[in-house]
């Protein structure tokens, strides 16, 4: 036999339930040694509840598996009058065991029992006890639900929440990112003008240096078709001539200028003197007139 069938002959309780909680105590539970499982050996070697209840966790159908016998482990538990709580748990996995008898053609209810509750447990119809079953599985379902309902809930509470935050920090960093923006635009537009000034100033420059070019050119021809050194020393002789006639010329013009601006002084001088010699004649005649007028006036 294996070490679960061992710890229960030995009655090692402690131990059975700790390997009971590993994947290999669980696959345990589920061997039969002798025709009877784990659960059968616990029942008949009066295993307190908790190792019931542990067994019955690892393999629920445990319950409603025939050992030595023909007997059910309510058969055990009830022909020993085991715990009540031993005895509602086996019922409760396999209620249908209170109806079926074993091979001394004994039902679970057939043996005496001193409790009270363990003999209303065994004398009670399996069909109120399955209702019993399926209602407390259907409110447990129930419960479950709700309570998966509740954590969706609260999940979906806190993602709304987590989702506000994120909102409001993407709020803040898109207002925070605004001037940042704006700025960004406003150089984009100046780097814009800037390169439309550039490519005109290329346009120009491209241009100005073809008509540099050009001139280049004109003057290489120039250079290339132009007179000779004694046309050139012509050129300049009547040049200078021309420069020396418009330099006498000139000097002509500014003497009389000259002469002029003397003359104009000279004849502002004259119309000075002579204005206020008709100012003063004016004046003595006025002296005279009035004299006169005093004179009638006397006589």
């Amino acid at each position: 036999c294996d070490a679960l069938h061992k710890n229960i002959i030995r009655m090692e309780w402690s131990e059975v339930e700790t390997l009971l909680g590993t994947d290999e105590g669980k696959t345990m539970a589920k061997e039969a040694y002798k025709e009877d499982l784990p659960i059968h050996l616990a029942c008949a070697n009066r295993a307190p509840d908790s190792t019931i209840i542990a067994l019955l966790d690892a393999y629920t159908d445990g319950a409603s598996t025939r050992g030595r016998g023909g007997s059910f482990p309510i058969h055990v538990a009830a022909q020993l009058k085991l715990s009540p709580v031993t005895i509602v748990s086996l019922i409760r996995a396999f209620p249908e065991a209170l109806d079926r008898a074993n091979d001394h053609d004994k039902v679970p209810s057939d043996y005496a029992q001193k409790n009270e509750i363990c003999r209303e447990a065994l004398n009670r119809p399996a069909a109120c006890w399955i209702e019993d079953v399926e209602k407390e599985e259907y409110l447990e379902k129930v419960a479950r639900r709700r309570t998966q309902l509740r954590q969706k809930i609260s999940e979906l509470q806190h993602a709304i929440e987590v989702s506000n935050e994120r909102r409001l920090k993407a709020t803040k960093l898109i207002d925070a990112m605004e001037p940042r923006i704006q700025a960004h635009d406003e150089t984009a537009k100046q780097v814009d003008e800037l390169g439309k000034k550039l490519s005109d100033l290329e346009a120009h420059k491209s241009t100005e240096f073809s008509k540099i070019k050009a001139r280049i050119f004109e003057r290489m021809e120039e250079l290339q078709n132009g007179p000779s050194e004694e046309e050139i020393k012509n050129r300049c002789t009547m040049k200078r001539s021309y420069m020396q006639g418009v330099q006498k010329q000139y000097e002509k013009l500014m003497n009389r200028t000259e002469q002029l601006h003397k003359d104009l002084q000279a004849i502002k001088v004259v119309h000075s003197q002579h204005v206020r010699d008709l100012i003063e004649r004016g004046t003595h005649e006025q002296e005279e007139v009035e004299q006169r007028d005093d004179d009638a006036d006397s006589i």
